[in-house]
């Protein structure tokens, strides 16, 4: 004999009339409700309502892991060296003497940022030397980075950074200026106790 259920539609279910564990199914509506025995009733969850209930927290699941990669991406691809202090290469030195003209580099994700104030202990007759070497994961990857640079009076000088990490000056020149703005004469050799201030920024790769 076939089980019966207390059954009908929807709008007419009364929980209060079923017994304790008494089913109860609404034709119009699919909906299945158990008695508890304090006068209200339980729904059954249908397996539509459960299929869409893990659906959701599979997708809030993989929601929060995207979420998560992306914060680490974001906070490794800017992660922040802090100001590194090294050394200058004989015959260079921190000009003046002092400790805040030595060579600081900085790494912001993949942004560089050298600075320093360097001085020539005596006159050479190289034009191309190199003054410091860069730590290694500071250092350009792709190709040299050249940037021009103001020294004393009209000097200027050329900083190049390679991809092994030499940091060398190199086209010194003092002759003034012409009356049209641009520098005229030869490369000279690097003078004694001259100033040579620098500030680059640059991107690894």
């Amino acid at each position: 004999m076939a089980l019966m259920f207390r059954r009908g539609i929807e709008s007419s279910f009364l929980p209060n009339m079923l017994l304790p564990g008494e089913p109860a199914f609404a034709m119009d509506s699919n909906k299945l409700w158990v008695g508890d025995g304090t006068g209200t009733a339980q729904q059954i969850p249908l397996m539509s309502q459960v299929q869409s209930a893990a659906n959701t927290a599979a997708a809030s699941a993989a929601a929060s892991a995207a979420a998560s990669a992306a914060s680490a991406a974001v906070a490794a691809a800017l992660t922040d060296t802090g100001w590194q202090t090294f050394s200058y290469l004989s015959p260079f030195s921190n000009y003046s003497g002092a400790s805040t003209n030595a060579p600081r580099v900085r790494k912001i994700g993949k942004l560089v940022e050298l600075r320093g104030t360097a001085t020539h202990a005596q006159t050479s007759s190289s034009v191309d030397l190199v003054m410091c070497i860069l730590p290694a994961n500071f250092r350009p990857q792709a190709s040299s980075v050249l940037t021009l640079c103001q020294g004393t009076g009209n000097a200027t000088w050329l900083m190049t950074i390679t991809t092994n990490g030499d940091v060398s000056v190199s086209r010194y020149r003092t002759t003034p200026t012409t009356s049209t703005g641009l520098q005229t004469g030869t490369y000279a050799p690097f003078p004694s106790n001259v100033w040579l201030p620098f500030s680059v920024m640059f991107f690894i790769d």
